[in-house]
Parts: C-alpha cells; structure tokens; sequence
C-alpha cells in the first residue's frame, strides 16, 4: 500500500498537493525534490495547513550596455564594430541604457575585439562591450500572505559562448560568465543599480540544467516589508577594460524561474 495518494488540484493559483492516504483531509506538497524536503512537507501538514509550490516566471527580463569604440591611423570608411550591445534575440543597446527585453532572454558578459589593421597604412580599430542581466518576478502572485515562505529557489539555464585568440588565451575564461548575484534595492540603471549581494555565482557549473541557488531569506524579507516586485541582477566575470585583445564570454540565462514553498490553512 503506497503512503501517499496524488491528487493534482488545478486552480488559478496553479497549486499542487498530496493528500494522506491516511487522512484525507491532510494535504502535503507535490514537489519534486528529495525525500528529506517530502518528509518535511509531512511535518507542516499535520498542524492542519496545506504546503504549496508555486513557480513564478519573470514579469520583466532587463539588460543594460557598457559599450566603447575608437579607432586610430589610416582610417577611412565605416567603423568594423558599432558602438553598442545587444540582447540574445537581437535587441540592440546602445552604451548607458537599459534595454527592456519584457519575457525574452537578457545575457550576462563581455566582448572584447581588437584589429591591428594592414600595413603599410593600418587602422587600428578597439570595440568593447559588457552586460548585467536582470529579471523581475512579481511576489504579489502569491497568495496566501508569503510570511510562511518555507524555501525559494532561483533557476536558470545557462548557454554560454566563449572566444579567446593570441595572448588573451591564458586568462582561462570560466565556463560561464556570471560572476554575482544582487537584490536590486533601487531604481535600475546601466552599471549603477544599488543592490545587496546574495551570493557568489558557481561560473564553474557543468551539471544537469537548470543551474539553482536558494535565496529564501531575500525573497522572506523583502515580501514581508511591503515588495511586490522583486528584481534581481547578474554581474559579470570580467568587467574590466582591455583595449588590445579579442577575448568575449556571453552567458544566454534561459528558464529562468522562480520556485516558492510555503505554507496556508
């Protein structure tokens, strides 16, 4: 006899339980996590409270621009490079700005590119460019109040493209070019958001997507104080300036999701 009988319920808030087959009226979670974590949703169904996931997708995927061109010596025609970034889908940024890519993919990383141009008359040319990611989920999506937030799972999954040629070579870039993750506490601006850190990110993940990070304490706090729409952001693994190699490190954050347990009567 199987201890547990599923009983998916669907309602608008798109919940998930699993009822005892020794009390009916005793929900559990339906969660796909060890059975360490089941045998907890147990515990806080015995006091007569239902446990439940919810997953939230963004509200909004941001990404800004640090970009720079220049050029010296025999120069005539168009620039090789345009001064500017741009999204996974296309979407061009121009330096300063913040581009709003609404539920399309931001990325995080550099590119660097240099051309030492041909004699006997060269034109060197420098392009360089750097991006944070940010995304926004909407806390206010659940309900019941979030003050009995048990855990809150960030995730991810990373697609990483990395170019390195010449001496830029034994920088060893990592696998994936994140390096950080802040909670934005103010307004978001290109390199200039105010944020507090969370964690350092794992640039060296090569397991099973998607890439997770629990951050119950942000997501607790913030909801209780009054937030509803809670922004995180990515840094990069290098945001330095390099004005004479062509290295670049872009990491495509796809599925990204945010997973909330918690419990209600």
């Amino acid at each position: 006899m199987k201890l547990f009988r599923v009983r998916a319920t669907t309602n608008d808030l798109n919940h998930g339980e699993i009822r005892s087959a020794r009390d009916k009226t005793m929900p559990f979670l339906l969660f796909r996590l060890t059975a360490t974590l089941a045998a907890m949703g147990v515990l806080a169904g015995c006091n007569g409270q239902h446990v439940y996931l919810r997953t939230l997708s963004p509200i909004d995927n941001l990404q800004d621009c640090w970009s720079y061109q220049a050029r010296e010596g025999y120069c005539t025609g168009l620039e090789k490079w345009g001064a500017a970034c741009s999204s996974p889908d296309g979407q061009v940024i121009f330096n300063g700005e913040v581009g709003d890519l609404g539920q399309k993919r931001p990325k995080v990383g550099f590119t660097h590119k240099f051309y030492p141009g041909t004699q006997p008359f060269p034109c060197k040319e420098v392009y360089m460019w750097r991006s944070r990611a940010y995304v926004t989920f909407d806390l206010s999506q659940v309900d019941p109040k979030i003050e009995s937030l048990t855990i809150a799972t960030l995730s991810w999954e990373p697609a990483t493209k990395r170019f390195e040629s010449g001496w830029a070579a034994s920088k060893n870039i990592p696998p994936h070019c994140f390096r950080q993750l802040y909670l934005a506490t103010g307004p978001v601006k290109s390199f200039d958001t105010p944020g507090t850190l969370i964690a350092d990110l794992d640039q060296n993940w090569v397991g099973t997507p998607p890439q997770k990070i629990i951050i119950t304490p942000f997501v607790k706090k913030y909801a209780i104080g009054g937030g509803a729409e809670f922004t995180l952001y990515f840094t990069g693994s290098d945001e330095g300036n390099y004005g004479q190699e062509n290295r670049s490190c872009e990491t495509t954050l796809n599925s990204l999701r945010l997973d909330v347990t918690y419990a209600a009567k």
